[in-house]
């Protein structure tokens, strides 16, 4: 044992002596190789984690990292932390229990105040209206139900416009909202919301009815949901600490009276989505899958400035390049429909280009920006350079034809900037999709030509993440967990198992990628219901407190998937009996290697991006 300490002893110095910034990415590693060690052993002293301690602590400078490395090793070893001691909450808020109990009962006195009732009010048309949105159809958060009243008034007072949205036998609201915690949708610099479009339930649909029926709704405030809410059951309930509960707390015991409704199988995690936190849900976008409900795919929006005088139309526009815009046009009205279509555009833009027979210079790198989207594959057919020809030739020749090759080249990013400046002032007079076809086209210039960038478009060049506001829908992630192994067809069928329970899980649990790669076959406890243990992510720290949770197999699968699931555990238990810390998804089924994540998140991509038509 003496040796095995020291070599892990030379391990942690080694550990040691790496770069900071890159101590985090190798520590797994480090890990594993040191419980390899204890492993080779057949004798453990009893004052062994106190030696690796020491070991940490004395080889290791940064006192933070030396506690990190061990916390790592001792969760290894003994399925605890040793220096972040956390207290195991309920996931249920006993607060939120005693008033779900206070208001299950609210439903049953709806009917029957509603049938023996010879008036009722439109205050509490509205509230039964509010509170049905809420219990049966989940939209428990305080901004979506103010958003959903606003949407019902605002309309209901113009006859002319229809509150509920027909879309084939379905109809739906389109809600607008801003709430913490969140995904925002929509970015402009006046404003960022969220939105999502919300099917409602029969019986919500008949109170809105009602609603609508009886009288006009032009003096009522539409942003009180919780508290008309709140005044209702209060009175109906006879129960008049109500009146006194906190929106929060209400939206608790709501998200609890929809998730237990009888006859529905919806996933633990929805309540946290309907009280509207969705931060301490495992993924928001599942929770919509959860529900009757998806997001609305919104065009990015900006803000409109109006401009004094004519707006300068790209036709209006002169330019001594016409011919040359004539002439590609010309091209791709030639071989359109050809069988050999884009190979021949491409090779007639060629020749075109180095021919260099026009009089604006900067005409050449359009040019090679249309030779290079054929030669990539990103355009197809004539039809999408005609059409990003017509949408952008004119004016980007207008600008630039008294700028010669070299000058254009030897712009700095200030002139770049100015000139972009003086293109998107076009933009109003120009096609819709002419501010992401200059970016794109200016990236191409930046990225394979050499020019600067604009200040306009830095945050694209250093990676700004964009909002996803496309999801799939439940049957999208069906049919992906069918597709997933197909892309595997030339691995072996462990490899092709485990890349589709790691799907699984991924997509009905909401892991994220690391919780996913680094679950070991003891985080799974098949009794019962079934668990699974999510404790460290990559790098052995537990990101949020919601990290370290524990989740239920039945409640999150369908019964085929709980079945597959049980399956491929219980063969990896069979396998890996002798082995301690063993890695539920692995390359292997006798050694841990890690699955490529890259490559599975390329393929779930590209499956997902063909069911939605987005990327």
């Amino acid at each position: 044992m003496t040796t095995a300490i020291t070599r892990i002893g030379e391990l942690i110095q080694k550990f040691a002596g790496n770069p900071a910034q890159s101590k985090s990415s190798v520590q797994a590693t480090i890990v594993y190789e040191i419980l390899y060690l204890l492993e080779q052993e057949n004798f453990f002293p009893k004052d062994l984690l106190e030696q690796l301690r020491t070991q940490c602590s004395n080889r290791i400078t940064n006192t933070k990292t030396a506690r990190v490395l061990f916390d790592a090793l001792h969760l290894k070893l003994t399925g605890r932390t040793y220096y972040k001691k956390k207290k195991v909450r309920s996931p249920i808020n006993p607060v939120a229990e005693k008033w779900y109990r206070r208001i299950s009962g609210a439903e049953a006195r709806i009917f029957e105040y509603v049938t023996h009732s010879d008036t009722i009010t439109q205050e509490d048309r509205l509230a039964i209206f509010l509170f049905s949105a809420a219990a049966n159809g989940g939209l428990c958060h305080a901004p979506g139900l103010n958003s959903l009243l606003r949407t019902v008034i605002e309309k209901a007072i113009d006859d002319s416009q229809a509150v509920l949205t027909q879309a084939g036998a379905e109809r739906y609201f389109r809600l607008k909202y801003s709430a913490s915690g969140h995904p925002v949708n929509v970015k402009n610099d006046d404003e960022r919301y969220s939105t999502h479009v919300f099917y409602p339930h029969p019986l919500t649909t008949a109170a809105l009815i009602g609603l609508l029926r009886n009288s006009h709704t032009t003096n009522f405030k539409t942003d009180n949901a919780m508290a008309r809410i709140k005044d209702f059951l209060a009175e109906i309930l006879n129960d008049r600490e109500l009146k006194k509960i906190t929106n929060q707390r209400l939206t608790d015991a709501l998200s609890l009276l929809f998730f237990r409704r009888e006859g529905g199988r919806v996933p633990v995690f929805i309540q946290h989505y309907a009280a509207g936190r969705a931060n301490n849900a495992s993924t928001f976008d599942e929770c919509l899958l959860s529900l009757n409900t998806r997001h609305c795919i919104t065009k990015r929006t900006r803000p409109v400035t109006k401009k004094d005088g004519k707006i300068l139309n790209k036709r209006d526009l002169q330019t001594t390049s016409d011919a040359l815009l004539y002439e590609i046009a010309d091209i791709y009205k030639r071989f359109i429909g050809r069988d050999d279509e884009s190979a021949l555009i491409e090779n007639a833009l060629i020749k075109l280009r180095d021919q260099g027979q026009f009089s604006a210079k900067a005409a050449k790198p359009m040019l090679s920006w249309f030779i290079w989207k054929f030669q990539a594959g990103k355009w197809t057919c004539g039809a999408s350079g005609k059409r990003t020809l017509s949408c952008l030739g004119k004016v980007w020749l207008y600008l630039t034809e008294n700028i010669g090759a070299e000058g254009l080249e030897g712009l700095d990013q200030t002139d770049c900037s100015l000139l972009y400046t003086k293109l998107r002032a076009f933009e109003s007079g120009a096609d819709s999709t002419f501010p992401s076809t200059l970016r794109h086209f200016w990236l191409y210039m930046h990225n394979h030509l050499g020019f600067e960038i604009p200040e306009q478009l830095a945050d694209f060049v250093s990676g700004t993440k964009f909002v996803r506001c496309a999801i799939p829908s439940c049957h999208q992630i069906r049919q992906l967990l069918i597709d997933v192994p197909d892309a595997y067809s030339h691995s072996t069928q462990h490899v092709i198992e485990t890349v589709t329970a790691m799907t699984l899980l991924m997509a009905r649990l909401g892991l994220r990628p690391d919780e996913a790669i680094n679950l070991e076959v003891s985080d799974i406890d098949l009794r019962g219901d079934g668990l699974v243990f999510i404790r460290p992510n990559e790098h052995f720290n537990l990101k949020t407190y919601s990290a370290q949770r524990t989740l239920p197999l039945m409640l999150f699968l369908m019964p085929d998937e709980e079945e597959f699931i049980r399956y491929y555990c219980r063969r990896r238990q069979l396998e890996t009996v002798a082995r301690t810390n063993a890695l539920l998804f692995s390359v292997y089924e006798l050694a841990d290697t890690f699955i490529n994540y890259d490559t599975l998140s390329t393929n779930i991509t590209h499956l997902l991006s063909a069911y939605l038509n987005v990327h």
